[in-house]
């Protein structure tokens, strides 16, 4: 909250968001604002044609003027038509404007929040940013729509000062440019102390809005668990308490918000009659005696005009005080999503060493393994050549039968922004056909491990070596909590794919999928909802009972067929019956797994069990070999 102010660094995250904006000079967005400029200056043209209009109804009617009179009627109402039509254009073109740079920025922002996890590690490991998604939405919307019409008004200002300074000047010596200059100063001067609360108070509007918005998304996210609960009077009370912390600051802002709307609009009504004031003197002084009534009248009507749009210039200026307070919110809050998105790629890049070469905290071998032109022998061989690279391990110490998925060499890992360790020198090979099991009392870092193979989560010391990637013959997770997305059941099967894989034809994958789905347990569900693509449904996590979504998280499994899966208490919510018979499938299917479970009755699926004691110790254990 304390940097919510205008300066420095409004300025520099003001730069760096119009880099975004504009991008270059033959950009699609610079050519829009190029003709928004040509646009707004054009338009001063016509106005000022449509202000000195009634300064020449002055003069031909006043000298009875009866043909001039009829030229400057078509003439005028030419004006007036072309002044209406270029007011639409530029109306348009901003419209424009604004939805170029909402593309161009949500899109930006998009690249980096969903690349390298940012959008975990701002979320859960990083949380110094409140609401991301208010910021990529509310705040991109509401920056990009007051900048496209504050653009049409900026790019004209200093045109229109100048070439109106000097018209005053013409008409009223150095008195009316002077006066008006002061007139501005004084009330620039004031808005601005007004302004500094606002700017902060705008920044806690947004946060408030979005702490409001989210407590209602968790109830109805969790309305039935809440129901069980019986918390409707606990989430009432909560609701309310943010609502009333959000009323609060509006009524700081409205208060705050009255003395500056009662600035500017003193400053605008007394600038409707500054212009008489200043045309007053040299009137009184005698330096008109000469013209006849009919040419004073016109040349106060025409002064009136310059001087008042010279005031409205300026007044434009003023105007945009409270613009300029919303405007500084939504940059600071737009500014510090990048500077988080920078932090992640610094963070990143510490992962390499001087010389280029990436450290051996975590490392994906993936890419090297299928470049090489025989991909059995040459994989093989490249396993052992890392392994052996390792602390020295040696060809005995693992199968060359059996490929390797991970190698874990004393890896050292705690919790983001935690002291104490979790696991200490963790040695752990996963390999094709050795199912394992990890069990642990609740915060000995089980899930924590499956983040770390993952590598969303960093190692203190130590190696993690992968040797598959995500997908079919690599690697899937099926974190704790389903992942249901929105769509069609097919949406939800082949996810996170957005389409089905282009190998198999449309007959065959559909053919398999209803197989799947069968062999899960899930056809009621097939049938309820229209087949694989009926019923779109936004919110499958009301829709599936805890089981449905065990066993769809398996269905999804099963369809991408990958060599490992690494799955966090996937049959929680399962009977033994079908728990035994997901683990069969696997079997089936010759997929290797590794399950973070706290039942003992798992032990009968895999063939090793990791413990994780607590404190950093664990072992490792062989599983006599019970299963079906």
């Amino acid at each position: 909250m304390t940097q919510a102010r205008i300066g420095v660094l409004f300025f520099k995250r003001l730069w760096k968001l119009f880099g975004i904006l504009f991008g270059n000079f033959t950009s699609r967005s610079a050519l829009i604002f190029y003709s928004l400029t040509i646009l707004s200056l054009l338009m001063q043209f016509v106005i000022y044609a449509a202000g000195l209009i009634p300064s020449k109804y002055f003069e031909v009617l006043g000298s009875k003027d009866y043909p001039g009179f009829q030229q400057l009627a078509i003439y005028s109402i030419l004006v007036i038509v072309l002044n209406a039509v270029m007011k639409s254009s530029l109306n348009y073109v901003s419209r424009v404007l604004y939805l170029t740079w909402r593309k161009m920025l949500c899109s930006r922002l998009h690249d980096q929040y969903f690349s390298r996890i940012n959008y975990y590690k701002l979320n859960v490991v990083n949380d110094n940013l409140d609401n991301i998604d208010q910021r990529i939405t509310r705040d991109v919307d509401q920056f990009t729509k007051e900048w496209s019409l504050l653009m049409s008004r900026l790019v004209v200002i200093p045109f229109t000062i100048g070439y109106y300074s000097y018209q005053c000047f013409a008409s009223t010596t150095w008195l009316g440019p002077v006066t008006i200059y002061v007139y501005f100063v004084v009330g620039t001067i004031i808005n601005r102390l007004i302004m500094a609360p606002i700017v902060r108070l705008n920044v806690e509007q947004e946060v408030c809005e979005g702490d409001f918005r989210f407590q209602h998304l968790k109830v109805r996210v969790n309305s039935e668990s809440i129901a069980f609960y019986q918390a409707g009077k606990t989430e009432h009370v909560k609701s309310e308490k943010r609502l009333n912390l959000l009323l609060k600051t509006l009524m700081s802002l409205y208060n705050w918000s009255f003395w500056l709307n009662s600035s500017v609009n003193i400053f605008d009504y007394v600038g409707g009659i500054l212009s008489y004031l200043v045309i007053a003197v040299p009137i009184f002084g005698g330096d008109y005696d000469h013209l006849a009534p009919e040419e004073i009248s016109s040349l106060i009507s025409r002064n009136s005009f310059v001087c008042i749009y010279l005031i409205h210039s300026f007044s434009q200026l003023i105007d945009m005080s409270s613009t300029i307070g919303d405007i500084a919110a939504h940059t600071h809050r737009l500014g510090q999503l990048l500077e988080g998105f920078d932090v992640n790629t610094d963070e990143r890049k510490e992962e390499f060493s001087d010389d280029g070469h990436k450290n051996e905290s975590y490392s994906n071998v993936h890419q090297m393994l299928f470049d090489e032109p025989n991909t059995s022998k040459s994989r093989a061989a490249l396993e052992k050549k890392v392994l052996d690279s390792i602390d020295g391990s040696s060809e005995a110490e693992f199968d060359n039968g059996s490929h390797t998925y991970f190698h874990l060499s004393n890896v050292t890992f705690s919790a983001p922004k935690q002291a104490r360790n979790l696991v200490e020198h963790l040695t752990l090979t996963l390999k094709a056909g050795k199912n394992v099991l990890i069990t642990g009392a609740t915060g000995s870092g089980k899930t924590s491990l499956l983040r770390v193979l993952a590598g969303i989560w960093p190692s203190h010391s130590g190696s993690v070596k992968k040797f598959c990637d995500f997908g079919p013959k690599g690697v899937m997770y099926l974190p704790q909590k389903p992942m249901l997305t929105d769509g069609t059941l097919q949406d939800q099967i082949i996810y996170p794919r957005l389409d089905p894989y282009p190998e198999y034809s449309s007959d065959n994958d559909r053919d398999r999928m209803i197989g799947i789905v069968e062999e899960v347990g899930l056809t009621t569900l097939l049938e309820n909802n229209g087949g694989f693509e009926g019923n779109f449904e936004l919110n499958w996590a009301d829709k599936l009972s805890p089981g449905e979504a065990q066993r769809l998280m398996f269905a999804r499994l099963f369809y991408h067929y990958p060599d490992l899966a690494v799955m966090d208490e996937p049959t929680s919510a399962l009977s033994k019956f079908t728990e035994k018979k997901m683990f069969e499938l696997c079997i089936e299917r010759k997929i290797t797994y590794v399950t973070v479970a706290h039942s003992p009755n798992l032990k009968e699926h895999h063939d090793v069990e990791l413990h994780l004691s607590g404190q950093g110790q664990w072992s490792v254990t062989a599983i006599q070999s019970t299963r079906f």
